[in-house]
C-alpha cells in the first residue's frame, strides 16, 4: 500500500501534466482561432 505522500506526489505529477495539456490545448484553440478569423476576412473581401 502507498503512503500519502507517495499518492500526493504522484496526484501532484498528474495535476502538472493535466495543466500542461490544458495549456497546449488553449494555444491550439488560438491558433485556430485565428486561422478562422483569417478565413473570414478573406471571403468578405
Amino acid at each position: 500500500m502507498k503512503t500519502q505522500g507517495e499518492r500526493i506526489e504522484r496526484l501532484d505529477e498528474a495535476y502538472a501534466g493535466i495543466r500542461g495539456d490544458i495549456k497546449a490545448i488553449k494555444d491550439h484553440l488560438a491558433t485556430l482561432n485565428g486561422s478562422v478569423a483569417e478565413n473570414s476576412k478573406f471571403r468578405l473581401k
